[in-house]
């Protein structure tokens, strides 16, 4: 077990020299890192995670490594070494003949072919590469005139903002085992190893990886095929003249029977039944050998299989460098052609030409065992499987970790809502699987949809959440943060929205622990203030919060940090977010599921000159309930009209909006109408109504004994007259609580005239009960088998926890 050192110089030193009869390859660079260093202080280096380092060489070869430990250069005996590679690091080649011959430098990706030219003078190859996000294994080789091999070199590439073989390859294995292959990419300056298995339809870029191993291979085995075919001998039969037949079989002998007319009377000919005769035409047998054989078929096909995939993925690599503005890269092109060309030169071979298609499934020992049939059957067999990055065999480029990280939160975040809600899309992630690699798919349709299974509330998380749509244009600028978050909640008609932006990027200077750019900070303000949502009079902000999500595995010191702390106060800030260290944003979500619609509002924040009361939720406005006859109900709605003695009302009047009729003998409110003018004559307060608006709110047995005020929007989210009555801030939260687990909340009061009650005695639902004791500062949660005492402070000073127990009691299984 080794320790890393706390800090070196940064100054590019010689990484790797690599000296042979034939040239001499040297790697300069800075040794270390400030952020790797920093992730890694306290963490002890263990063997397994030594770097990886291969070279291979015609002849005798000397290799000198840098190790950090020693900080000096020291002969490379296969010993393990500290990672000296690291991502966004640049690393400058020089390769340098011992001879006059001319050296060519090749990468698989062609960016770094072209990175590494000859200076003006002399043969010398020299350049810089530049990894950017991208980590893992990279190979190069050094080659000469004629493209043969002198040097190959295997370098292992560092991330530094996460651990490479517990954070990079679980954020990998959770990618691929939630939308299989979308972590790869085609050809990358970096690739991680794999191996072959029958999982899902391979992506062209693996198709790729797996044909360009085994294609000689391949190419072997149809050859063997044509010079030592399986054959099959035959039987032909073709109508001649009597004195040519032979031998006859079943076939030939029946054809004579039904052809009675074909025999003639002769005198040498056989005795029948008295008669001397011979027949003047009959079949005769052939048999010849024929290469048309089933397994022959089988071969053909795999020819013109691969042929057409090698030329799907040429014409989209062609494309793709076309419209994507990068060279083409004229080496894979060719070594496409020349695939291409072999396979389509034996498919017009003699040989080829006289077998037909293949119409039948084949699987027999010939396919099995026969020599080049087996290798046929193997090589189309594993080209047709996809990669999983387990194993050695084959290189499989990866997207670089920005990308991938931004697709992991993503999916994350789904599987975080999966465990808390039910799932209720079933087409949960759509990709793009048309080009060289599958993506995720940045249109609308990207999202997920979930239900929460005690509110029935509705969430949605959608991907790539665009603003030049039409649904959510914005006036100004387009905005298109990585996650969006959309809450429904019970009783309102807008989503609460909460953006989550993955960020793969640290700010190690700003504070004494790691956290997001602030930047990345700003560009959360920004989405916040420009995501809005036009209502038809003006445009109102429907973003609540906005959050970075940044790769950091120390969680519970981060809570220390300001821009987490900030969240509280402001509602952005950065949440770390790693594979292990999904602790806090888990913990953010599920607040945000069991608040209330009126929670959220509180932590928004709102324009200067805004009011919002402490002590009630609802608006300021009131409606007033009236109780008429039948008669006089009539007539206040075709005069819209209604005049109501104005000292039997309190100094609230003013604040009347809304006048509610409760007919006797209905037991139901069944229409309300907004007020247009008040207006005093004489002693009584004259109000004109607008337009009446159907309602339905159900009395029971409880009554109203001439009028009663209630909050407006109280009264327009009711069920029963009894939800008026809510004379303390416990007693509306609590209403408000039970009505998010259950729709069937009735209030039970001490009075059956609602303006004349004094309190509540008990909240109702199926086999629920919930009463308060005022005395003692409690209440007590009874159903089924149980029966709860909770303290009635704890309903205002942490609202979500009590309704998350009182959902743990009713689904003790779900919660």
């Amino acid at each position: 077990m080794m320790a890393l050192l706390p800090s070196g110089s940064l100054k590019e030193k010689e990484l790797v020299v690599i000296e042979t009869g034939d040239l001499t390859c040297i790697i300069k660079g800075k040794a270390e890192h400030p952020k790797y260093n920093k992730l890694h202080q306290h963490m002890p280096f263990k063997v397994e995670d030594a770097m990886q380092f291969q070279c291979r060489a015609n002849g005798e070869v000397k290799i000198e490594v840098y190790d950090v430990l020693t900080q000096q250069l020291v002969p490379y005996e296969e010993q393990d070494f500290l990672p000296i590679f690291f991502e966004n690091g640049r690393y400058e080649i020089i390769i340098i003949p011992n001879n006059k011959e001319s050296l060519i430098f090749y990468h698989e990706y062609p960016e770094f072919r072209e990175a590494i030219g000859q200076i003006s003078r002399g043969n010398i190859l020299t350049g810089t590469l530049h990894f950017q996000n991208e980590v893992g294994l990279t190979s190069f080789e050094v080659r000469d005139e004629k493209n043969n091999a002198l040097v190959e070199v295997m370098l292992e590439i560092y991330p530094t903002k996460l651990d490479y073989k517990k954070d990079y390859k679980a954020l990998l294995d959770e990618v691929n085992e939630e939308v299989y292959n979308l972590a790869y990419h085609f050809i990358k300056r970096t690739y991680l190893q794999a191996s072959a298995k029958i999982y899902k339809e391979p992506s062209l870029a693996e198709f790729y990886r797996l044909v360009d191993r085994h294609y000689k291979q391949y190419i072997r085995a149809i050859d063997q095929v044509e010079k030592t075919s399986h054959h099959q001998l035959i039987k032909t039969y073709k109508e001649v003249r009597g004195n040519c037949l032979r031998r006859q079989d079943q076939k030939s002998l029946n054809y004579l029977r039904k052809n009675a007319d074909k025999f003639i009377d002769i005198s040498n000919g056989f005795a029948i039944d008295g008669r001397n005769i011979l027949p003047i035409k009959g079949l005769l047998i052939k048999k010849e050998h024929t290469m048309d054989t089933h397994e022959n078929r089988y071969v053909k096909w795999t020819m013109l299989r691969i042929g057409a995939r090698l030329k799907n993925l040429k014409e989209i690599v062609s494309t793709s460098n076309k419209w994507g503005n990068n060279k083409e890269d004229n080496e894979l092109m060719q070594r496409l052609d020349k695939m291409i060309e072999q396979v389509e030169k034996r498919q017009k071979r003699p040989f080829w030409r006289k077998v037909g298609k293949l119409d039948r499934s084949v699987m027999n020992m010939v396919l099995q065992m026969a020599p080049g049939y087996r290798e046929v059957l193997q090589v189309y067999t594993i080209v047709s499987k996809s990669l999983v990055l387990q194993g050695s065999i084959y290189k499989m480029s990866i997207k670089d970790i920005a990308t991938l990280y931004e697709y992991w939160t993503f999916l994350k975040l789904g599987q975080i809502l999966a465990r808390k809600c039910t799932q209720i899309s079933q087409d949960i992630v759509k990709v793009n699987r048309d080009g060289l690699f599958v993506n995720l798919d940045k249109s609308k349709r990207a999202e997920r949809k979930y239900i929460h299974p005690v509110t029935g509330e509705r969430i949605t998380l959608r991907f790539q959440y665009d603003t030049s749509t039409a649904n959510n244009r914005v006036p100004t600028v387009q905005q298109k943060p990585d996650s969006m978050l959309s809450i429904s909640k019970n009783g309102k008609s807008h989503e609460y929205q909460y953006i989550f932006d993955a960020k793969y990027r640290l700010d190690l200077e700003t504070d004494r622990t790691p956290g997001p750019m602030q930047e990345d900070i700003n560009t959360m303000h920004r989405y916040r203030d420009s995501i809005v949502v036009n209502t038809g009079e003006r445009y109102e902000r429907t973003a609540f919060g906005a959050y970075v999500l940044f790769p950091w595995r120390e969680w519970e010191e981060y809570q220390i940090h300001r821009l987490y702390q900030s969240i509280d106060q402001v509602n952005i800030g950065g949440l770390p977010f790693l594979p292990n260290a999904t602790e806090l944003v888990e913990r953010f979500i599920d607040n945000l599921l069991n608040k209330s619609a009126e929670q959220l509002q509180q932590e928004g924040i709102l324009p200067k000159g805004t009011e919002v009361s402490e002590n009630n939720l609802y608006s300021t406005d009131y409606v007033m309930i009236c109780r008429v006859n039948k008669m006089n109900n009539l007539m206040i709605l075709k005069e819209r009209q209604y005049s109501i003695p104005l000292d039997s009302l309190d100094s609230s009047w003013q604040k009347i909006n809304y006048i509610s009729l409760l007919e006797e003998g209905t037991g139901q409110i069944i229409v309300y109408a907004r007020v247009v003018q008040m207006k005093i004559e004489g002693e009584n307060l004259l109000f004109t109504l607008a337009e009446e608006n159907k309602t339905s709110i159900i009395c029971n047995e409880y009554l109203v004994n001439n009028h009663a005020m209630f909050y407006s929007n109280s009264f327009l989210y009711a069920k029963h007259l009894t939800d008026f009555y809510k004379k303390t801030r416990e007693e509306e939260i609590l209403w408000r609580l039970l009505n998010r687990i259950s729709n069937e909340v009735k209030i039970e009061l001490d009075s059956l005239y609602v303006d004349k009650a004094k309190k509540i005695l008990a909240y109702r639902f199926k086999n629920y009960d919930l009463e308060i004791d005022r005395d003692a500062r409690n209440f007590y949660f009874s159903g089924p088998g149980f029966r709860e005492r909770f303290n009635l402070d704890l309903v205002v000073d942490n609202e979500t926890y009590v309704f998350k127990r009182l959902a743990e009691c009713i689904y003790p299984e779900t919660i």
